[in-house]
């Protein structure tokens, strides 16, 4: 008999615990008009994510340092952005 399989010594007994959870979410109440309206907005802003190419411009330190000088001036305020 001790060769047999014993209860919490060789089988345990497992417990499951279920809470309940809401697998669902009500919809929101849209009409077909809404819906049209939303899409036409994403479709809207979509148009402003175009493509572009920006070339740089070449320039020497000793032409952007005249630039800056010419731009400084000792009787002036001039402001950093």
């Amino acid at each position: 008999i001790r060769e047999l399989p014993q209860m919490e010594r060789d089988l345990f007994s497992a417990r499951v615990y279920q809470h309940e959870v809401e697998t669902s979410k009500p919809l929101p109440d849209v009409s077909l008009d809404d819906l049209i309206h939303a899409l036409a907005s994403v479709l809207e802003r979509a148009k402003a994510f175009t493509h572009h190419h920006v070339q740089r411009e070449q320039l020497s330190v000793r032409e952007k340092m005249t630039q800056l000088l010419a731009a400084i001036s000792a009787d002036r305020f001039t402001e950093f952005e």
